[in-house]
């Protein structure tokens, strides 16, 4: 069996080969660009797709809210990520160059202050898993 990695560079070369492959790989960065920014608007602006029942008290319905909105915008920042190294795949024609999630968070540790921003990164992945948790207990969509 192959590693997930490996599997998913195969397929970014393969892509590649095709006379539309890179244009393909950059407009699809683009488009996950596009979505983790959409998730830090959404972070920023408190405008969350999922908000707890009204059976929540106010201050409980708060401090969740809060804790979303962090999640949030460590989701968004991490597929942002994902995105620009998608992009830069179909920029440079290296599937070499792709990184997941795993290799984004890699990333983030190797730069200035990364332990700092890799914790906060886990931190907000942590909140955004606990926001949907409870809010998957007391849903209320808008």
């Amino acid at each position: 069996r192959l590693k997930r990695g490996l599997q998913m560079r195969q397929m970014l070369a393969w892509v590649l080969e095709q006379f539309w492959g890179s244009d393909a790989l950059k407009l699809a960065g683009i488009v996950v660009m596009a979505i983790g920014g959409f998730q830090i608007w959404q972070a920023v602006t408190g405008r969350l797709r999922l908000l707890p029942s009204r059976k929540v008290g106010s201050d409980t319905a708060r401090l969740v809210i809060r804790v979303g909105r962090f999640g949030y915008a460590a989701r968004g920042a991490v597929s942002a990520s994902i995105g620009w190294f998608l992009f830069r795949v179909g920029r440079e024609l290296d599937p070499k160059r792709y990184r997941d999630i795993g290799g984004a968070l890699n990333a983030l540790q190797e730069m200035r202050f990364g332990p700092l921003l890799l914790g906060l990164a886990g931190l907000g992945l942590a909140a955004y898993g606990a926001y949907l948790a409870f809010v998957g207990f007391f849903r209320r969509k808008i």
